[in-house]
């Protein structure tokens, strides 16, 4: 049992996962201890559930839990580091969120990194059943605690398809593994007692009826970023090439002539 918990009925049964070998979302568990630990001085937020994974978000191949922060939070639009808890649980979990603010309120969504591979070496995405056991959404004031960096790890990217937003994903997981790097294989005991003060109870699998599909199910390619590829393939550039103003980089003037 966990402080504040009420008991065991308040975990959320979390399966042992490995991030797949085609969306690879998962940070070590050192720097997950020492995400969580940067923000111990950073006052936390109430925070109510309002909902879960986005389409978009589905279609990069990652879950997520959606907030909203009634008190006042300043931040500029973009994508930042926090730890997130349970309301019945005393125990912290990093995760990258992505911020929006609607009227008084702040909305952030948030990919919440929290499920462990078998010799707790690293955590990937929690999924949407471990999610919806930690944070119900059933209408409560508040459900939830937040702390979340002040400085962002990147600016907002919008109106992407999921394929981009996959790779913003690996990006700011990536950023956040250098950024709290330390000696692998001394965290592993200390993770598994994170995990449990935050309200997970790992397990070899969850039921039928909570399947989880891999990762990287579903189609990995969409009709525009097909578009993308045929233009490159047409004019024999890069699409995702760098811009200054309307006049592209990595364009030879032969081919921009023939585009215009």
């Amino acid at each position: 049992k966990t402080e504040g918990s009420g008991g065991s009925n308040h975990m959320a049964a979390c399966p042992y996962g490995k991030a797949s070998l085609v969306f690879p979302l998962a940070i070590p568990a050192g720097a997950a201890l020492a995400a969580v630990e940067a923000t111990e001085e950073i006052p936390e937020v109430q925070a109510r559930v309002i909902g879960y994974t986005t389409p978009l978000t589905s279609e990069a191949g990652a879950c997520s839990v959606r907030f909203a922060v009634a008190q006042p939070l300043e931040c500029s639009p973009g994508n930042y580091l926090v730890a997130v808890r349970s309301k019945n649980h005393v125990g912290w979990l990093p995760g990258l969120a992505n911020t929006k603010h609607q009227g008084e309120e702040l909305l952030l969504e948030v990919v919440v990194l929290g499920r462990p591979d078998r010799r707790l070496q690293a955590v990937m995405y929690l999924p949407q059943e471990t999610l919806s056991a930690l944070w119900p959404c059933d209408g409560s004031e508040y459900g939830a605690c937040l702390r979340l960096m002040k400085t962002s790890l990147l600016p907002q990217l919008s109106d992407c398809p999921g394929q981009w937003l996959r790779d913003r994903l690996l990006k700011l997981a990536d950023m956040v593994e250098v950024q709290f790097k330390v000696k692998a294989g001394v965290a592993s005991a200390a993770l598994g007692a994170q995990l449990e003060a935050a309200g997970l109870q790992l397990v070899d699998s969850l039921p039928e009826s909570m399947s989880i599909g891999p990762a990287d199910k579903g189609a990995r390619i969409d009709e525009q970023e097909l578009g993308y590829w045929t233009e490159e393939m047409d004019k024999g550039h890069r699409c995702a090439g760098a811009m200054d103003d309307s006049r592209r980089q990595d364009v030879p003037d032969e081919i921009y002539a023939s585009m215009l």
